[in-house]
């Protein structure tokens, strides 16, 4: 039932606290309908009524699993029903009680169409192609209003029913207002219907028509191709500035609506064709340039494409093994960060071919100072970023560190109280094990316990920082040394020039441990017996010497190329050389048509 309910994407405290209000309203209405008390009845009733309303609009990843498992909003609304019935049943003359249940449960039905009206609607957003920033085309917005507008007045019909028994109204009072939330239910539903009807295939061929022409009259000639849900946004999200720097014009194309409705501002053009049907009709006649940052299946409606070469260019640079997938050789060419990338395919024996594969840096290191001040040198609290990965997709994939040296090194730094801590897990942390949920929770925990502490003080408190609150980069300019896991979150903190720490989590002999993992031999290695925390948090504060310093300028140009060269040039030269590439080829497709 919990992985049910808690789906691919974790509820957020506040959408569980919200199912405990739903749950905790019920059980008091029902319990002061048998008590006869009707002012407890009232006020449960309108707080079971209000929780609902925050859980349909904004409490996604409870509402939908709940639909899934027969909980959905007319379940939630005869659970709300059930007690004012009986409390009628027990307080008021019969045909009082009868006009409330027959009002009642004819809005709990009108529930039922309503469900499955929404569902219907939400199949037809579903494949429904919508676009921002493309002149021409509009943007959901106007149906995300009205489907808010319809909850509000659900809700104010729910309420006309259920309320004036409980608050003592008369006979006549309760008769007009039940008659007038049914007909508002009614009215509700008859304008879903009508939307229904309005969502159908020709309104999808229609707006799929004004995104072709608005493409077209856009004519990008950069692609960036991207699927997945919604944790997974920070994968295409991270490359919007380098396209926004590009010569060429650049579109955004997103596969799922999930991605699009959380998608942060961006000046790119973005448009989202869930139909693989539909891609296929685009043609993007004037792309030259695919840029895929994820291995997925939706990726192939573009790759079909002949005048369009393709790249993946990944959404983060390490040692793992998804850094070397063998799916990678579907693609024409594969953009790695320097000869550590490079290197890293050979060792793997993939299939990759060297000249596919071409090294452009990572174009949003740029911006990142390569060299700082110690907090020994400036007087300050050093800050340590504790950075960990997440625990992959399957054993192989997994070097999450939070359940044993993670809650170490979190409870070590507190005990010695000299050290500034800020924690930023991967969005997609505790998606497979429970334990790293478990400790990912208790980790925060001991740091905004402290942090109370240290704000009593006056002192700079420890961070909880969330991957939809401010970026990994920025946790980067305020850090004085990194603690990670083997992960692209290593090689981007080379670009600081800083000293870091790399867990390992299974305890692999140090020899082992970097012929796997090259890109940790600059970093102190930290094993599931708490050794080398000691040496590190020593290095943090100034009290031992860096020595590993000339060892990471050294593995920063393996792994991230040239430092003398601005990343985004290179990206640049790879775009133009790529592009100038499938004009040649398209040229030489039209000839040998002739």
């Amino acid at each position: 039932m919990t992985a049910r309910l808690v789906g691919l994407v974790r509820p957020r405290a506040s959408e569980l606290a919200l199912l405990a209000v739903l749950v905790a309203a019920a059980a008091v209405a029902l319990g002061a309908a048998l008590a006869e008390n009707g002012p407890l009845v009232a006020v449960a009733t309108v707080v079971g009524v209000g929780a609902g309303v925050a859980v349909r609009l904004g409490a996604r990843t409870v509402d939908r699993p709940l639909s899934r498992i027969s909980a959905g909003m007319p379940t939630r609304r005869l659970a709300r029903s059930v007690p004012v019935v009986l409390f009628a049943a027990l307080t008021v003359p019969r045909w009082t009680t009868v006009v409330v249940a027959l009002a009642a449960f004819t809005l709990v039905a009108l529930g039922v169409v309503a469900e499955a009206a929404r569902w219907s609607l939400d199949l037809a957003a579903a494949r429904t192609p919508v676009a921002r920033n493309l002149s021409g085309v509009g943007g959901p917005s106007r149906s995300r209003r009205r489907a808010h507008a319809t909850v509000l007045w659900s809700a104010v019909a729910e309420l006309a029913v259920l309320l004036p028994v409980p608050c003592g109204a008369s006979g006549s009072v309760v008769t007009v207002l039940a008659l007038a939330g049914v007909a508002t239910g009614l009215v509700l539903v008859t304008g879903l219907a009508r939307a229904v009807r309005a969502s159908g295939e020709g309104a999808r061929r229609h707006r799929l028509a004004e995104i072709a022409d608005a493409i077209d009259a856009h004519a990008p000639t950069v692609v960036l191709v991207f699927s997945g849900d919604a944790t997974a946004t920070y994968q295409a999200e991270m490359w919007f500035p380098t396209l926004e720097r590009l010569d060429q014009r650049a579109l955004v194309l997103l596969r799922d609506r999930a991605v699009f409705d959380t998608l942060a501002p961006t000046g790119l053009p973005v448009v989202c064709v869930p139909d693989a049907q539909d891609v296929m009709s685009l043609r993007l006649p004037t792309a030259r340039v695919a840029l895929f940052p994820a291995n997925v299946a939706n990726n192939i409606h573009v790759l079909r494409l002949p005048h369009v070469l393709s790249a993946f260019i990944g959404h983060g640079d390490s040692d793992k093994n998804a850094s070397y997938n063998p799916y990678s050789r579907v693609y024409d060419e594969i953009w790695v960060a320097g000869p550590a990338g490079r290197a890293r395919y050979h060792a793997a024996r993939v299939g990759v071919r060297d000249d596919d594969i071409v090294e452009v840096g990572r174009p949003r290191l740029d911006e990142l100072a390569l060299a700082r001040s110690t907090p020994a040198a400036t007087g300050d609290e050093p800050t340590l970023l504790y950075a960990p990965t997440w625990e992959g997709w399957d054993l192989s994939q997994d070097h999450a560190s939070q359940p044993g040296i993670g809650l170490a090194l979190v409870r070590e730094a507190l005990s010695r109280d000299d050290i500034r801590v800020v924690y930023r897990p991967h969005p997609f942390t505790g998606r497979r094990s429970t334990a790293v949920r478990h400790a990912d929770r208790e980790v925060a925990r001991l740091l905004r316990q402290d942090s109370a502490r240290r704000a009593a003080e006056g002192r700079p408190v420890h961070e909880v920082v969330t991957p939809d609150q401010r970026p990994l980069y920025d946790c980067f300019r305020e850090a004085d040394a990194l603690v990670t896991d083997v992960s692209s979150v290593l090689s981007d903190f080379l670009a600081t020039g800083r000293p870091y720490a790399v867990t390992n989590p299974r305890g692999v002999g140090a020899a082992e441990f970097l012929r796997q993992f090259p890109a940790a031999r600059a970093g102190i290695l930290l094993g599931p017996d708490g050794s080398g925390l000691t040496r590190l948090l020593a290095v943090v504060t100034g009290a031992a010497d860096d020595d590993l310093a000339q060892v990471r300028g050294t593995l920063r140009r393996e792994v991230l190329g040239d430092p003398t060269t601005p990343a985004q040039a290179r990206f640049q030269d790879a775009v133009s050389r790529l592009a100038a590439r499938a004009d040649e080829r398209s040229t030489a497709l039209r000839l040998s048509a002739q």
